[in-house]
Parts: structure tokens; C-alpha cells; sequence
């Protein structure tokens, strides 16, 4: 996801910001479909409690590591892999900060910026882990509903890249990599 993003700030490419947006698109209709069948028993989707303000603080931080860590999690330890003593560094560093903030100093501070949530409504019928169609109703046809819109914005997103046109002739176009990460 980083680099769907910087390539699209930096060289104004969006083949893999298109590539995520069919994994996301793919992923939004499955999961939810699967939960509408009841295959995930009566809990469904483990949906996380909105917290705005830890959302911001913590999107920045990871913003921030990830310049200095030069990748997220998964490409530091695949830099790792490779021998690189920096991506060691930064995983120690990421070890670091995880404890500090899970049992160390910094939990007071994560537990204060978490406590600020997002509710629907009052009382007992309050909706504590709101997902965006709840801000609209409740109702299954509501929820299909707003996936349907979020899905036509990404469709003219994704067909202006020419998804179908015939790519490279080593490994997959970027429109089926989107769809098996989806997958």
C-alpha cells in the first residue's frame, strides 16, 4: 500500500493504486457477502471501535516510521531477509516502540487518545463499531447500498488504467494481482 501511494504523490503513477483498488473493492464485497451468509457465526466481521483522534496520531506515526524505517513492517522484514543490517535496526526499533506503547511508558498516552470513540445513537442501541452505511441506517439493503456506490467511484478508477490490456510477459498484470490479493 505504500507504494500504490507514494507512486501516485511522487511519479503520478497509479497502476498500483488501481491494483489496490481492486484488492480493496474485492475484499469489501467478499467479506461482507460471507458475513451476510452467516458463515462467521453470530459476531460477523470483527469490526474495531472508531477512535478519530488515535486513527490521526497513529496514521501520522506510522507515516513517519515508515520514512525512517525506508518501508512498512512486511518490506523491512522482507529487507531483512535480504541481509540488510538497517532493516534489523528498524525491526528492533519496531519491537521497541510496540512494547513502550502495549505495557510501557507510552500506554497512558495510547489509552488516553483511544478513549475519545465514535458512537450511533444513545444507550443500549448504541452503535459502538459503526461501519460507513450505519451513519445511513441499519438495514441490509442500506448496507449494499453504500458498498454499491464505493464500488462505482473505484470502477472508473480502475477501467481508465486498461485493466484488460495485455501487460508484460513476466508474471501477472497488475489488474490480476489486484484481484488474487483481493481474493
Amino acid at each position: 500500500m505504500n507504494t500504490a501511494f507514494r507512486d501516485v504523490i511522487f511519479i503520478n503513477d497509479l497502476t498500483m493504486f488501481r491494483s489496490w483498488l481492486i484488492a480493496l473493492g474485492i475484499a469489501i464485497i467478499g467479506s461482507n457477502f460471507i458475513e451476510d451468509l452467516g458463515f462467521l457465526g453470530d459476531d460477523g466481521l470483527r469490526r474495531q471501535v472508531f477512535s478519530p483522534i488515535a486513527a490521526m496520531v497513529g496514521g501520522y506515526l506510522f507515516g513517519v516510521g515508515i520514512v525512517i524505517a525506508g518501508g512498512c513492517g512486511s518490506g523491512v522484514l522482507y529487507k531483512q531477509g535480504e541481509g540488510q543490517f538497517a532493516a534489523l535496526v528498524a525491526t528492533f526499533g519496531f519491537a521497541v516502540s510496540l512494547i513502550a506503547t502495549l505495557h510501557g511508558p507510552l500506554q497512558p498516552i495510547m489509552k488516553a487518545i483511544k478513549s475519545y470513540r465514535v458512537s450511533i445513537g444513545t444507550g443500549e442501541d448504541a452503535i459502538t463499531t459503526p461501519a460507513l452505511w450505519d451513519f445511513f441506517g441499519q438495514s441490509l439493503t442500506t448496507k449494499w447500498a453504500v458498498i454499491a456506490i464505493v464500488i462505482a467511484i473505484i470502477i472508473p478508477i480502475v477501467l481508465k488504467g486498461r485493466p484488460f490490456a495485455a501487460g508484460a510477459k513476466k508474471g501477472w498484470s497488475w489488474s490480476v494481482g489486484g484481484a488474487v490479493i483481493g481474493l
